[in-house]
């Protein structure tokens, strides 16, 4: 059945039919995976599924995931070691979701917009202080607060050669950081990186992500070596 979210007038919106995030987890390393989900849905104010952009379903669907993995009643004997965060297709997060923001500005629901920020602030603060070790599993494009959200995460590896994108565009659609999404970047990126992505909009790529940011790994180049594991972490339990 079709999953609802609430707004704060008490109207309700439908999202997605189907779950946007599928979740399984390696008994033998105990490795939380979620997977954020390929689809041909359209969301109703436009956004397609696929893009996996920020906005309320996905984040909240996100956040239960979470709450049953690593929350205060989980138990303490299943609770995963580790978070692996991958998706399907051509994005692993195209960003903060555009189309919802404007479309709620636009009914005067401004306080919405502002919610949603706080929504993935909430987000990002959950992943970096999750307490395991946190890893981006990013095949495709990685851009704007979808950059951000993987900045969150301990590690990064971005597979797709120079057709995967790694930037943050907000210079060009003069959008303002937020206090926590500057300390986040600066936290985690060098003075050189912060300029590129921040100041200058600099698009890096799978093969520049690591020679030139220093913020993850090209995936063709640590394959190799991580072949035989991953062949056994992916094996059915």
């Amino acid at each position: 059945s079709s999953a609802l979210i609430h707004d704060s007038f008490g109207k309700l919106f439908e999202t997605a039919s189907h779950a946007m995030i599928s979740r399984r987890v390696c008994r033998r390393t105990r490795t939380a995976v979620l997977t954020l989900l390929d689809s041909a849905e359209t969301l109703p104010w436009g956004t397609r599924v696929a893009e996996h952009r920020l906005n309320p379903p996905l984040l909240s669907e996100f956040e239960k995931h979470l709450d049953e993995l690593f929350g205060s009643t989980s138990d303490t004997n299943i609770v995963p070691r580790a978070l692996v965060v991958h998706s399907e297709g051509r994005f692993w997060c195209n960003g903060m979701d555009l189309r919802y923001i404007d479309q709620q500005v636009s009914a005067g629901r401004a306080d919405m917009a502002d919610d949603l920020q706080r929504q993935a602030e909430r987000v990002m603060g959950r992943i970096l202080t999750l307490g395991v070790p946190t890893l981006a599993s990013m095949p495709g494009h990685c851009c704007a607060a979808g950059a951000m959200l993987s900045l969150a995460f301990d590690f990064r590896v971005q597979a797709g050669g120079v057709k995967s994108l790694f930037f943050i565009p907000a210079v060009e659609l003069g959008l303002r950081y937020s206090p926590g999404m500057l300390a986040l970047l600066s936290a985690k990126l060098g003075p050189a990186g912060q300029r590129d992505l921040m100041l200058l909009g600099h698009r890096f790529n799978a093969c520049t992500l690591e020679t030139e940011l220093g913020a993850g790994r090209n995936a063709e180049a640590v394959i190799a070596a991580a072949s035989d594991e991953a062949v056994k972490m992916a094996a059915p339990d």
